[in-house]
């Protein structure tokens, strides 16, 4: 990270905003967008088979893990950049004079980016659960209508 905030005066090819987000994730990239993905499957899943008192809880456990392991992520990441940026001033006796504003900003990005980038992907999830569950409780309402009369 220090290597990155220390190159930011050089000009750098624009990348697609997609990848930009990618490679704010770090070394969670896969593991967030992997997550996102799982949880949406697992989602329908429960909504599609799930049955009695626990389905609601396994819901919720799942709609919000790819959330969870963003804000990981983004802990890590601002850990990370915080222990390269003390290294960095332990190691040069006239570092506070070198160091800039962006290195500040640039560990509020690290902090900020996946936990945002991780409830984004998330939303196609919470969509589904909002939509199936209203669904499925419209539904077992109107049977339970039924059967009563």
């Amino acid at each position: 990270m220090m290597h990155d905030m220390l190159l930011v005066g050089r000009i750098q090819p624009p990348q697609p905003m997609i990848v930009q987000y990618f490679q704010a994730l770090g070394p969670f990239g896969i593991h967030v967008v992997g997550t996102a993905l799982l949880a949406f499957l697992l989602t329908g899943l429960i909504l599609w088979r799930g049955k009695g008192n626990f389905a609601g809880a396994a819901l919720v456990l799942v709609v919000f893990s790819p959330l969870m392991l963003g804000m990981f992520a983004g802990m890590h990441l601002a850990t990370r950049s915080l222990l390269e940026i003390t290294g960095f001033l332990l190691s040069n006796a006239d570092a506070v004079s070198k160091l800039n504003p962006v290195d500040h900003y640039m560990l509020a990005l690290d902090a900020l980016a996946p936990p945002s980038i991780a409830l984004f992907l998330s939303i196609p999830t919470y969509l589904l659960a909002m939509i199936g569950a209203f669904v499925k409780a419209m539904r077992g309402r109107g049977e339970a209508t039924a059967q009563s009369h």
